[in-house]
């Protein structure tokens, strides 16, 4: 970092030239993304009409040219791509002089849809401007009106900013810790985020800390799934891999939208169901870039009713049966399902009813028709009995989702009716049918691993501290002084147990590599939860917004 500085000086480049360029170059990058393969050059000049599209006054400068020069004598390395969208994308960059002049993506061999190039997207083309951009922290800040004494918590996120040197920054934050731990104890300190490994161990040695597990993520997945029906955590994902599935007539997308947040691999996937003729259906409330890139028929379902919309397909599904036959594949449901009707209610079941007796109605007298369906979440009457007639045995279907439709409220009941509709239809389990989840290294991508990755080999370091907290309820607990304790799971995984409300007492947050406080559910809620305690810190690259809302900010490579 220090020579691609000094390199700038050297060339007399001024702030302003250097924003122009970065600028420029990042619109050269989305240009040559769109259209294929190629080398992103740093500094390099985009097309006329692309630059002006990206801002009419932004030129070039002769003078990057000695950056640029491709020369002999540069080398190539892979270089990380961070970015958590499953892709795991070739990333390589041109290093001479000790400065990145040139990037690229994978070229080790031709491209096929038998063995796709692990190409980066727009995101990973952009990893050079991360590590380089005039956005990049390069020294220790404070907010200017806290202090331990003071801490003004309802400044955050208003307050100016200071520059402080670096001992002056470990002193505070180390002052700060030591005051946590001494006057409250280790279950005042609270280290949100997964990535927090360097000061999650320091922590530890110090007494442990309250930890934040972000069940946001698989929404009511990361519970009901596997705790409730006996299914994988993340659901149906390795049944089936990107080449089945091609072997559908037909694919549901469930909420699914791989070209906008995974735009590696999965977009290119399923890019070729298109190309092969497979016909495709969207569900979920907008009609997004993938649905419109693939021409997918478009069911549109108002947030957090998909339970609702599902229910009244299983009933749709019951009624066609019941006039067409061949809609319901009962044999499949006779030896793999269970509670679905009075014949096949499991033995420990503490009521006697079943699913099939509610969609019916004959428990609350609301039978679940598609215009019962259709006034709760806004999907035609027409659309709800074609999708039941597509989720039929005889047709050859695909269903994948996201878990967009199971991270809001409501949404509890979602996991089971999407798996209920997958087995009514029988599609799991033979070639030209599915049924799972299109995340990362699932179906949507590559299927099952083949290769597993090793240990690090580094030390672990057991948190004393018990205090496990969901992500979607911490901000809301360290306002109200008390949490809903579910047992301790690391990951997705571990023991759950009944609720247990418990006292929380949290006088510190630290983040490390983290975008917690953004990703995470009740943004308002979150800010004020950071305006309650005494010391905000986050150790990151750029201002986010955790750190906007910190007290101190440590840049980090």
């Amino acid at each position: 970092m220090s020579r691609f500085i000094h390199k700038i000086k050297d060339m007399k480049l001024n702030r302003r030239d250097f924003l122009k360029g970065s600028m420029t170059a990042a619109g050269a990058m989305a240009a040559m993304a769109l259209v294929g393969r190629s080398e992103t050059v740093l500094g390099e000049t985009a097309p006329a009409d692309t630059a002006a599209a990206a801002n009419a006054d932004m030129e070039m400068s002769s003078e990057h040219s000695p950056i640029v020069d491709p020369e002999e004598g540069g080398e190539w390395i892979t270089a990380a791509c961070w970015h958590n969208c499953g892709g795991r994308c070739v990333n390589k960059v041109c290093i001479k002089d000790g400065v990145v002049v040139r990037q690229k993506t994978d070229d080790t061999h031709e491209d096929s849809p038998l063995n796709p190039q692990q190409r980066a997207c727009l995101r990973g083309h952009s990893q050079q401007w991360q590590c380089f951009g005039a956005d990049r922290l390069k020294y220790p800040m404070k907010r200017k009106h806290w202090s331990l004494e003071e801490p003004n918590g309802e400044l955050r996120g208003k307050d100016e900013w200071e520059r402080i040197s670096w001992d002056e920054a470990f002193e505070l934050v180390a002052a700060g810790l030591k005051k946590a731990y001494d006057e409250y104890g280790p279950r005042s300190v609270c280290m949100p985020g997964f990535y927090a490994e360097e000061i999650q161990k320091l922590a530890c040695k110090m007494g442990g800390y309250v930890s934040v597990m972000d069940t946001a993520s698989f929404g009511s997945f990361a519970y009901d799934i596997n705790h409730l029906v006996g299914l994988p955590i993340l659901g149906l994902g390795n049944s089936v891999d990107r080449l089945t599935l091609m072997k559908c007539d037909t694919i549901v997308l469930y909420g699914c939208n791989p070209a906008w947040a995974a735009a590696g691999n999965p977009a290119y996937n399923i890019s070729q169901g298109k190309k092969n003729g497979i016909e495709y259906v969207f569900v979920g409330p907008e009609y997004n870039v993938t649905a419109s890139m693939l021409d997918a028929k478009w069911i549109r379902v108002r947030p957090g009713t998909d339970t609702a919309f599902l229910l009244s397909v299983a009933y749709e599904m019951l009624m066609l049966d019941e006039a067409e036959g061949n809609v319901i594949d009962w044999e499949f449901m006779d030896k793999n399902v269970s509670g679905f009707d009075d014949e096949h209610m499991p033995e420990d079941a503490k009521i006697q009813e079943n699913l099939k007796g509610y969609l019916l109605g004959e428990y609350d007298g609301i039978p679940k028709t598609a215009e019962w369906a259709s006034e709760i979440c806004g999907t035609p009457v027409e659309d709800i009995r074609w999708y039941a007639a597509k989720m039929g045995k005889e047709n050859k279907v695909g269903t994948v989702h996201s878990y967009a439709a199971a991270r809001c409220n409501n949404a509890e009941d979602f996991p089971v009716m999407f798996y209920t509709i997958g087995a009514m239809g029988g599609h799991m389990g033979k070639e030209g049918h599915a049924c799972g989840s299109a995340y990362h290294f699932e179906c949507g991508n590559a299927g099952p691993a083949n290769v597993g990755l090793g240990g690090d080999g580094l030390p672990t370091f057991a948190n004393p501290i018990d205090e496990v907290c969901h992500g979607p309820e911490i901000w809301k607990a360290i306002l109200d002084g008390e949490y809903p304790y579910t047992g301790n799971f690391n990951g997705y995984y571990g023991s759950h147990t009944a609720v247990e409300m418990r006292p929380l007492d949290i006088h510190v947050i630290y983040y490390e590599s983290s975008t917690f406080l953004q990703t995470q559910l009740a943004l308002n809620t979150g800010i004020e939860a950071h305006r309650k305690v005494d010391m905000v810190v986050t150790q990151i690259s750029q201002l986010n917004t955790p750190a906007k809302y910190s007290d101190i900010v440590l840049p980090i490579t």
